[in-house]
């Protein structure tokens, strides 16, 4: 099995950036041609996976996956020296 590049994982959401930039610009030949590596992606990827239902779960996985890791990167560190804010959920140990 090979491993997952990780050079590409935050350049997606620059790409989302770009596909919105040029919807927005009013130029749809532009905007379709945005879509080109898009629609190749999940073409390869429903290939790969034998289903386009799967194809396009794991574009989207991909997707919020890189997402999620441009906001943990770019979010700061809590101190390890407080304490975490937290709240009792249950309330199994209280005496009636």
């Amino acid at each position: 099995m090979r491993s997952k590049s990780p050079v590409t994982k935050p350049f997606l959401p620059l790409y989302w950036l770009v596909v919105l930039a040029t919807l927005l610009s009013g130029h749809f030949a532009l905007f379709g041609l945005s879509l080109l590596p898009l629609v190749l992606f999940v073409l390869l990827k429903t290939v790969k996976n034998r289903s386009l239902l799967a194809g396009l779960h794991s574009v989207l996985n991909l997707s919020a996956f890189s997402a999620g890791l441009i906001r943990g990167l770019l979010t700061p560190l809590p101190n390890p020296q407080e304490p975490p804010e937290n709240t009792v959920v249950s309330h199994q140990d209280i005496e009636k």
